[in-house]
């Protein structure tokens, strides 16, 4: 019986595996990215801890809520100012682009409360078409709204100051955007 041995070149050196040992790296780096990519999902804090509350999955940092996920199945959304007594500041990354319904969602109102709006929290909700964002809202994150196909028209509130990278980058229906005085910057492709 012939035995395979893999060969792999690393730093310069030349290191030979059997097929057994090439097998456990394999599922070693697999375990691993999986981990990472957790965490890519998960809150961007990586010590906090994730609340279920209705709808929504948030985590506090410093008194404040992040929501982190939509549970809900409706298509035409609210975001509560308050969630357990916690103000909502923050909708974090991948929030809704990841939820069970983001190919469904139609309308989304973000309170006043909200000050950022993370990347790609948005991105790829295809059938997204109304977004009533509200004064108090100061960051657009970079791919935020990437790809929601359906959104025709945006009015950017009193008190933005940056819009990141791609924000509305592929919005193909997007005929009009309306811009605060206050904006400050506006990165590329936004």
């Amino acid at each position: 019986m012939k035995r395979r041995i893999l060969i792999i070149v690393k730093k310069g050196r030349i290191m030979q595996m059997n097929k057994k040992r090439m097998y456990i790296v394999i599922v070693l780096v697999f375990v691993v990215s999986l981990v990472k990519t957790n965490k890519v999902y998960a809150a961007s804090d990586p010590d906090a801890q994730d609340i279920v509350s209705g709808d929504w999955q948030y985590w506090v940092k410093e008194g404040e809520a992040y929501i982190d996920n939509y549970l809900g199945k409706d298509t035409s959304i609210t975001i509560p100012s308050v969630l357990d007594g916690f103000t909502v500041t923050k909708i974090d990354y991948y929030c809704f682009s990841r939820c069970d319904v983001a190919k469904s969602i139609q309308s989304v109102t973000i309170p006043a409360s909200v000050k950022e709006i993370c990347p790609d929290a948005f991105a790829e909700c295809i059938n997204l078409k109304q977004v009533n964002l509200n004064e108090g809202l100061e960051v657009i994150g970079g791919a935020a709204f990437y790809k929601c196909e359906a959104i025709e028209k945006i009015v950017l509130p009193d008190g933005l100051k940056k819009i990141g990278w791609c924000a509305f980058s592929r919005c193909i229906s997007l005929d009009e955007i309306i811009f605060p005085d206050s904006l400050e910057s506006i990165e590329d492709q936004a």
